[in-house]
């Protein structure tokens, strides 16, 4: 499957509110991938905001992606108020701040809400493997049996923990 666009393509990142849930995409096969994980569709078109701002029209039936759209460009606050309010986000995810946005450029707040979003997933995963490791350790008394398996996991572990510092930056999340 591939999306096809009609007029012209849209300015990669977009997002897309899919009935409350916001999903993210690089490019167009990452997109398809993100929309693969929606279990249904309740409506027949629905929003895409790329990184300029400007609204484009997706239809989930076609797969296809439209400039013909009625809405005009979203503002930093629309765009920031969409992701805050969206149902696919984590308890622990601290909502992006209205404040001070003026001072931001458009791409910088797109940008940082992608981020975030795209954190979120690397948590789980990250949360994943470290419980991975824990259960292997504690549940198996002579797991590891070879220790370059506990290496291998704990490499994979610094690797998530780097990008989610990276993302998260002097947080006060503990990883």
């Amino acid at each position: 499957m591939t999306i096809r666009y009609i007029l012209r393509k849209p300015q990669y990142p977009v997002i897309a509110d899919i009935d409350g849930k916001v999903i993210a995409g690089l490019s167009g096969t990452n997109l398809i991938n993100e929309l693969n994980e929606i279990d249904s569709f309740n409506k027949d078109t629905y929003d895409v905001i790329d990184s300029t701002g400007e609204v484009w029209l997706f239809s989930p039936i076609q797969l296809v992606i439209s400039p013909l759209s009625f809405k005009k460009d979203r503002t930093k606050k629309e765009l920031i108020i969409l992701v805050n309010s969206r149902t696919n986000k984590s308890e622990s995810e601290r909502p992006y701040s209205v404040k001070s946005i003026s001072a931001k450029r458009y791409e910088t707040v797109f940008n940082e809400l992608r981020a975030q979003r795209d954190a979120h997933v690397f948590m789980r995963f990250y949360e994943i493997v470290r419980g991975l490791i824990i259960y292997k350790l504690t549940a198996d008394g002579d797991y590891p049996k070879c220790p370059l398996h506990l290496k291998a996991m704990t490499h994979a572990l610094d690797f998530y923990r780097i990008r989610l510092k990276a993302v998260f930056g002097n947080s006060e999340k503990k990883f």
